[in-house]
């Protein structure tokens, strides 16, 4: 496939998840690589139909500004995994790193799971694959209604309260970071910009980090000491992206001094408005916090969890093992 190659190791087919005999027998290879095993034997034995696990190259999902992601296919469930590329530069190796040993240390049904990671002349990591993003759902579809809004908010507010308790910091929400699983809860990815804090309640300089139209007032200003308000300005933005189906600013670009027009061709009703006012404030410590949002009349009145989009985007009969540990 053009743009992506996979280590020679590897061959086009990788073994993602193998019997524990196998893993006796080639240990040392897969620990050198990061290849994690499961399911469990006990698992295999209830709904493995073939103790091998190969994956087949696919096609390229994205072209980003720090590589290209591409999806493998495991040929006997049909199930996909995610590989993200990233091509070695020396400037870059702290970042990517970083970005690594956040991954994989973060374990939350609506954060998105890293199965490990391979390094020779590039950089490659296995994530989790869902088809779609917030963004593809609303150019592809009717932009969201109001209670599908509250079910993935809700969802996002736990996982931004998750990540958050651990010092880290996303930087970068919008709807193309914003993943759709099977069972139509938000996945969010791309830790490329994340910020892990030194210290719980420490800051970091902005350097007008992340994506325009989404981007907090202080980050646009350049300050010096930026904090966790960053990403609730970035989630009332992905509100308004979802409910307006375009960057939340439109053509314009992001102005520090206001927050994004609000929607115009729906009517919000008064605990929305109020709920990205909340989220909106142009100076950050008289923005809501995460408790205060989880508690807002906008989330707690209406109940989101029976929103239902998608069926199984693969055809398949998944085991499982693979819902309760991949696709949840």
């Amino acid at each position: 496939m053009e743009g992506v190659q996979l280590p020679s190791i590897f061959n086009k087919r990788i073994n993602l998840g193998i019997h524990q005999e196998d893993y006796e027998a080639f240990g040392e290879l897969f620990k050198t690589y990061n290849i994690p095993i499961y399911p469990s034997q006990d698992e295999i034995k209830n709904h493995y139909l073939n103790l091998s696990s190969d994956y087949e190259l696919k096609d390229s999902l994205k072209q980003g500004s720090f590589g290209v992601v591409s999806k493998l296919e495991h040929i006997g469930f049909g199930f996909l995994v995610a590989v993200k590329q990233i091509e070695y530069r020396e400037d870059m190796d702290k970042t990517i790193n970083e970005e690594i040993a956040i991954l994989e240390n973060l374990k939350h049904k609506n954060i998105v799971k890293c199965f490990g990671h391979h390094k020779n002349k590039n950089y490659f990591i296995f994530l989790e694959y869902h088809e779609k993003s917030i963004a593809d759902r609303y150019r592809d579809e009717k932009p969201f209604t109001e209670t599908e809004c509250i079910a993935i908010v809700k969802r996002l507010l736990k996982a931004l309260k998750y990540l958050h308790s651990k010092g880290i910091i996303h930087r970068d929400l919008k709807g193309a970071n914003i993943l759709l699983n099977n069972k139509n809860k938000p996945i969010i990815i791309d830790f490329g910009l994340s910020y892990k804090l030194p210290t719980q309640g420490s800051q970091f300089p902005s350097r007008g980090i992340g994506t325009k139209g989404w981007q907090a007032p202080e980050l646009l200003r350049y300050e010096s000491k930026c904090g966790k308000p960053v990403d609730i300005w970035g989630l009332g933005c992905v509100i308004i992206e979802m409910l307006k189906k375009k960057n939340p600013h439109g053509n314009q670009e992001s102005d520090y001094n206001k927050p994004p027009p609000y929607p115009e061709n729906i009517k919000m009703g008064v605990n929305l408005k109020n709920f990205l006012d909340r989220c909106l404030q142009i100076n950050p410590s008289e923005r809501a916090t995460i408790d205060e949002l989880l508690n807002h009349a906008w989330i707690t009145n209406k109940d989101g969890d029976s929103v239902v989009w998608y069926e199984s985007t693969t055809g398949y009969n998944i085991p499982e093992w693979l819902i309760r540990n991949v696709l949840q």
